[in-house]
């Protein structure tokens, strides 16, 4: 039992590099749109929706890596802060209503309380 259990994270951990791959290529072709972007704004600054185009892929690009940190790292501090990154994307770039705005912000608010006072680093130490 104790040997299909080995086996098993091994495999898991295969898995996680494959996807850890995966997700390095689409942070890459996501780079070249993010040059794309910044060649946009060079060459029509009036663009209506070309700057939150650019915050979107820019704030994509960041929760990839730091996705891929909280792959690796496996600890209980990169988990909250992916959850940062994402939640002040959609804050940032989508076009919220003041209620969906009100949630974000309170989220974010939970999330400070968590890291500060209910963050407890021994935890840390068991997730491998």
């Amino acid at each position: 039992m104790k040997k299909i259990h080995i086996n098993l994270m091994k495999c898991t951990r295969v898995l996680e590099i494959i996807i850890s791959i995966t997700i390095i290529i689409a942070i890459g072709i996501s780079m070249i749109t993010l040059v794309n972007g910044i060649k946009v704004l060079y060459l029509d600054p009036y663009e209506k929706d070309a700057f939150q185009n650019f915050l979107g892929i820019a704030f994509n690009i960041l929760i990839g890596v730091e996705f891929l940190k909280m792959i690796f790292k496996n600890n209980l501090s990169t988990i909250v802060e992916v959850l940062f990154f994402a939640i002040a994307r959609q804050l940032i770039v989508e076009h919220t209503t003041v209620i969906e705005n009100c949630i974000g912000i309170i989220s974010i608010a939970i999330l400070f309380v968590i890291r500060k006072y209910l963050f407890i680093p021994e935890f840390d130490k068991d997730i491998k």
